[in-house]
């Protein structure tokens, strides 16, 4: 029924597509010669699309062998007990914020009289309040409130020597191989600059996409460490950059970055990590140093968490960027430094405009609410929104948006994470094409994307275990019909995928591609088998090289792909990926 109804918008895709920009679609299989000539490639940056699931004393699950001593922290513990509680009503008898005050005050006067717990993991926590029936009064507490609770009860966790407990990761013990190769290709690309440049390989963590930047600063350390590259924490977050700022008119403020902290919902962090307190306090002060720590560098990366933290980090309250972040994509221009990262480290990195066309920078959104209600250039809900509304106006699971544009590594376009596997494209799709954007990108998980722009033409690189979803918002169409009052929107246009393994180029001017030979282009369906998750992905797998319509729904929204002429499907020697270009689609 779902394909009859589907089938019957073909007629209408065809006519679509002839309104929409003409596009020169042609690609070539270049030779083995120029793949071997581009293979030491330096790219820009390296987008991964989350789920590098790497071995650490936090994941375990993720590791070959776990031997890890007791001497290594293994999860974040809290103590409900007499010293805790203190804290906590310190806070809530010095704190401004009168809101966390009176929320927080009757919490902790119950929680006076429970037992004490030495030592427990949040989801212990949480069944303890729960039993007790406060769980949902914590839980509903507004992220300042909630989040000064659990960092007031957090334990800080010692070695017997008195030393800070860290977490531990090591990438080759990891299980998975995709992750490892997604590591290791991005340290080459920075052994190949600091071998250029006659000096030792050295790498910067960023962790500013995580709402307490401290606490993960010891695993992206060690990820590196563990391939023996010197790694350096970069520590910078929204904090620190609105310290920045505030400098010139309180010298001082540096001094109280504990309060601005408070400001982004983060408490007690120099109690837990004292010496990367420290260090922040250092850079604060002399935030030139920050520069220089840069300029020792041939790559940043920079973890997943929430891209709007970062782009807070690395810019001001106008949105200018810092100027270590100036020095940053100085030394990206000149191919001294590469920056990586993953899943909101990699959608930072979107544009600021392209050919005089503004770059969004996606924050926010599943793909149902996007097609039902377009794309908003608004702040994104707090990831604690779970219910209608966070703020009268934004559901959720809206589709947000920064205007302004992100990092502004990746210089064409917006780019998506998770992508796949949580079924983006009609997100993606609405974003690009709402905003004319010149290239989106979706990243599939435990994959990563490698960029470089030379002139007119964009190379790349896909990496890992799935692949890389792509659309032209400048040659595709967005079309409103009027139905007795029902406004329907459709999006139509071209979709590519590049799969595991294949190196691209692409000519932004005449829209040619031209491919790695280590694929074959097919003209007829051959079936590949089913993953586990991705509707769209799944469905181009089960019809490889068809030239009829595939068609599908998700959350009552309609998909509809119909190769034509100008589409080419092809597939890697072992038959495990699709890949295409030039696949035209609706969505509506």
């Amino acid at each position: 029924m779902i394909k009859s109804r589907l089938l019957q918008t073909c007629c209408f895709i065809k006519v679509l597509l002839l309104s929409l920009p003409i596009v020169t679609a042609s690609s070539q299989v270049y030779s083995q010669e120029k793949l071997d000539s581009d293979s030491k490639e330096l790219y820009e940056s390296m987008l991964a699309g989350g789920a590098l699931k790497t071995c650490s004393s936090f994941s375990q699950s993720n590791c070959k062998v776990k031997n890890f001593s007791n001497e290594i922290k293994k999860e974040i513990l809290y103590e409900l007990n007499d010293i805790s509680l203190n804290r906590l009503d310190l806070f809530i008898q010095t704190t401004n914020n009168s809101l966390s005050k009176n929320l927080l005050k009757p919490i902790y006067e119950k929680l006076q009289k429970l037992d004490k717990y030495q030592a427990v993991n949040k989801n212990t926590l949480f069944d303890i309040l729960e039993e007790n029936k406060l769980y949902q009064r914590v839980n509903t507490l507004p992220d300042s409130a909630y989040y000064a609770l659990l960092d007031h009860l957090e334990l800080k966790q010692i070695t017997p020597k008195g030393e800070r407990k860290k977490e531990i990761a090591n990438v080759l013990q990891s299980n998975s191989e995709a992750a490892i190769q997604i590591y290791q290709r991005f340290v080459e690309q920075v052994t190949l600059r600091a071998k250029s440049q006659n000096t030792t390989p050295h790498i910067l963590v960023v962790t500013a996409s995580s709402r307490d930047a401290f606490e993960v600063v010891d695993f992206y350390t060690s990820v590196f460490s563990s391939l023996n590259i010197k790694t350096t924490w970069l520590p910078i977050n929204p904090s620190l950059s609105h310290a920045i700022e505030l400098s010139n008119l309180d010298s001082a403020i540096c001094e109280k970055i504990d309060k601005i902290h408070n400001q982004y919902n983060l408490f007690d962090r120099e109690r837990l990590y004292p010496e990367l307190y420290q260090q922040q306090v250092s850079y604060c002060k002399e935030p030139e140093l920050l520069e220089e720590l840069i300029n020792s560098a041939q790559g940043i990366f920079i973890n997943g968490g929430d891209q709007s933290k970062t782009l807070n980090s690395i810019t001001t309250s106008t949105y200018e960027f810092h100027g270590f972040w100036k020095r940053v994509l100085h030394k990206v221009s000149q191919k001294e430094l590469i920056v990586g990262g993953t899943s909101a480290g990699a959608a930072v990195q979107a544009g600021k405009s392209f050919n005089r066309v503004a770059i969004p920078m996606i924050s926010n959104g599943i793909s149902k609410n996007a097609i039902e209600r377009g794309a908003f250039a608004a702040l994104a809900p707090s990831i604690r929104c779970t219910s209608n509304n966070c703020d009268e106006a934004i559901l959720a699971d809206d589709l947000t948006y920064m205007p302004s544009g992100g990092a502004n590594t990746f210089t064409v376009g917006t780019v998506d994470t998770h992508f796949s596997e949580r079924d983006r494209e009609g997100r993606l799709i609405v974003l690009a094409l709402s905003q004319r954007t010149r290239l989106a990108v979706g990243v599939d998980e435990t994959t990563a994307m490698f960029y470089s722009k030379n002139n007119d033409v964009i190379n790349l690189e896909v990496v890992g275990e799935n692949g890389v979803f792509m659309i032209d918002g400048q040659n595709s169409m967005l079309k409103m019909t009027n139905v007795e009052g029902n406004i329907t929107k459709q999006y139509a246009g071209y979709a590519h995928y590049l799969p595991n393994g294949v190196e691209a180029a692409l000519n932004l001017n005449t829209n040619n591609w031209s491919l790695s030979n280590n694929i074959q282009m097919i003209t007829k369906r051959k079936t590949l088998n089913q993953l586990d998750d991705g509707i769209w992905r799944n469905s181009t797998r089960k019809y490889c090289g068809t030239s009829e319509p595939i068609a599908w729904e998700i959350d009552s929204n309609q998909y509809l792909v119909s190769p034509n002429k100008d589409t080419q499907f092809f597939i890697d020697a072992n038959r495990k990926y699709c890949g295409y270009l030039y696949l035209p689609f609706l969505v509506q």
